[in-house]
């Protein structure tokens, strides 16, 4: 017997949880996390044509093929992280600055 679901993007089969495959994290590794856990690779890499959610190993995007970029296996999860509190109002400035910028460089592309 198969089941629907309703929904406002019409009528789907129902998926099982059961069925789903489950996708685990690599261990091991040194490389910033989307889950912010130290020593684990992110679950996705995502799209920067449409945003769309990838296998960690696919090279292109499955939605619109797109070339996806590589991993940047320079970017670290730091060992340590200062407490909030301590940061100067001018490394907080410089900090501001950096991102501002490259919040530019993202809606020029």
């Amino acid at each position: 017997m198969s089941l629907r679901v309703e929904s406002d993007r019409g009528t789907h089969p129902r998926v099982d949880a059961r069925d789903t495959p489950i996708v685990r994290r690599r261990s091991g590794s040194r490389f910033a996390t989307d889950s912010g856990v130290p020593g684990e690779l992110s679950d996705f890499r995502y799209c920067p044509a449409c945003g769309a959610q990838n296998r960690p190993e696919n090279r292109f995007c499955l939605k619109d093929g797109t070339p996806l970029p590589p991993i940047d296996t320079t970017r670290r999860m730091p060992g340590f992280v200062r407490s909030p509190g301590t940061y100067s109002p001018e490394e907080i400035e410089q900090v501001m600055h950096r991102v501002s910028q490259s919040v530019v460089r993202i809606r020029v592309r």
